[in-house]
């Protein structure tokens, strides 16, 4: 993704940086690699939020926001998204001959 800013529908999606609990995608994919098998649970929790937030505003959620407005993840995301998101735990990658 290698982005610090997302633009979606006019509204401009940033993570925030005194998150420490949501790392941002700019990184994503190389960096978040540990074992060359398993993703950063921080990263995978981060892309989840990033999804919610594309379905929100989407969706009208954001709506009052006006277009050029900010929306920090994880400042902004709703209490119940946040809430699964960290029910988020692990996943492998299969290995693959590509």
């Amino acid at each position: 993704m290698s982005e610090q800013r997302y633009q979606i529908k006019g509204k401009t999606v940033v993570f925030s940086e005194e998150s420490n609990e949501f790392p941002c995608l700019c990184c994503f994919y190389e960096n978040y690699i540990d074992d060359g098998e398993t993703i950063d649970v921080n990263l995978l929790q981060s892309l989840a939020l990033f999804g919610a937030v594309f379905r929100l505003i989407y969706d009208g959620y954001y709506d009052y926001i006006p277009d050029g407005g900010y929306i920090y993840i994880p400042d902004d995301v709703p209490e119940w998204v946040l809430a699964k998101v960290r029910l988020i735990r692990i996943i492998r990658i299969p290995q693959t001959d590509l």
